[in-house]
């Protein structure tokens, strides 16, 4: 027993780490990218943009909120019952910490890294067509982008505490689309095959034939 409680002891900085390089490699890979796409992009398609980088934001936290507030004994109770989604619900909050990091950070530092690459393009553009300094559009642009950001996220996290259970019972409803998602039956049913295969490849043991 002790040398598995000591490896469940160090599973959490494991985990901690994966998503650490995750978080790491999403968000230097998307950085050059996404400068180099919104560069091209005219300032007026930047600004819907933004828009909705920021509504991406917000409903992310809102699930990063909500998988750690549920109450999971609710979704145990509606698997029971086969109620549509629950299984996959149930899954997302039996992982509530990853989901909760891959949701808030991960995510977060994507659509961080995408609506600052625009909000330069738009005010550098902005500031090509006036004579105001470049230095005051940076401060207005980023300014109007803080302010959109915090508020809808404020916001969401608000949803996520008092409507905890609802959000992600919509969230479970709409995994059910996916093929391969969290929780479903054909991913589960993958790793059952793959099992019946291993051991039916496996040789039994061997008879004697009567004389």
């Amino acid at each position: 027993m002790e040398p598995r409680r000591r490896k469940n002891r160090h599973r959490p900085w494991r985990n901690a780490l994966s998503l650490g390089a995750l978080g790491f490699a999403v968000a230097a890979g998307m950085a050059l990218p996404s400068e180099a796409i919104v560069s091209q992009v005219p300032y007026w398609m930047s600004i819907p943009l933004v828009g909705f980088i920021g509504l991406v934001a917000m409903a992310f936290d809102m699930v990063g909120v909500a998988v750690t507030a549920a109450d999971e004994a609710a979704f145990h109770a509606k698997a029971s019952k086969k109620e549509p989604g629950a299984r996959q619900t149930l899954y997302l909050l039996q992982h509530a910490s990853s989901v909760s990091t891959i949701a808030l950070d991960i995510v977060g530092d994507v659509t961080a890294t995408v609506a600052g690459a625009a909000t330069i393009s738009i005010v550098s553009s902005l500031a090509s067509l006036s004579s105001i300094p470049l230095i005051y559009w940076n401060a207005l642009g980023i300014g109007l982008v803080g302010f959109y950001f915090t508020a809808g996220k404020a916001y969401a996290k608000y949803i996520a505490v008092e409507h905890a259970n609802r959000v992600m019972e919509v969230v479970g409803k709409s995994l059910m689309w996916l093929p391969f998602g969290p929780g479903t039956k054909n991913s589960k049913g993958r790793k059952k095959e793959k099992a019946r295969e291993r051991r039916g490849s496996a040789p039994g043991p061997s008879r004697k034939r009567g004389g």
